[in-house]
């Protein structure tokens, strides 16, 4: 039987977080998440699709047994051209809703820890106005409570 390519990646994706700890136990592995790449034809299905990858990325964080307690995080990215309906922003929104409990879920469909989830920032925009809704938009993804680090993107 064929494996679904989303069920195919998702398997690559653990295989290579193992063969990296393998390797660097002591590792904190970031894994990237563009939505832009990742939507869905089902309501809700983009945003369960995150949330699921979320979810198994950082299955395996935390003691490390004989090594420091390690942390995988989602670098979450909307992608670039025009924002869907579902971008960083609305993401992390309804992750942070999720986590709440809201709408009340007996089976959280993520981890409960916050701050497995970065996002990245372009400071280098040429046009001012493209520069502030930039600024706007990582204020917005900082005030969601889920983000857990900043990556700053260079030389674009």
């Amino acid at each position: 039987d064929e494996i679904p390519e989303s069920n195919q990646d998702k398997a690559m994706m653990k295989d290579w977080i193992r063969n990296i700890r393998d390797e660097i136990p002591e590792s904190d592995v970031s894994a990237h998440y563009s939505l832009k790449f990742n939507k869905s034809r089902k309501k809700d299905g983009a945003f369960g699709l995150f949330s699921e990858f979320v979810r198994d990325v950082t299955a395996d964080s935390g003691a490390g047994g004989a090594t420091p307690p390690r942390k995988n995080e989602v670098l979450l990215v909307t992608g670039s051209g025009p924002k869907g309906t579902l971008d960083a922003v609305a993401a992390l929104r309804r992750l942070r809703r999720e986590r709440e409990g809201f709408p009340k879920n007996p089976a959280p469909t993520v981890a409960a820890s916050s701050g497995c989830v970065a996002v990245a920032y372009n400071p280098f925009f040429p046009a001012e106005r493209d520069a502030e809704v930039e600024r706007d938009r990582l204020r917005e993804k900082i005030r969601t409570r889920q983000v857990g680090k900043v990556y700053l993107q260079f030389g674009t």
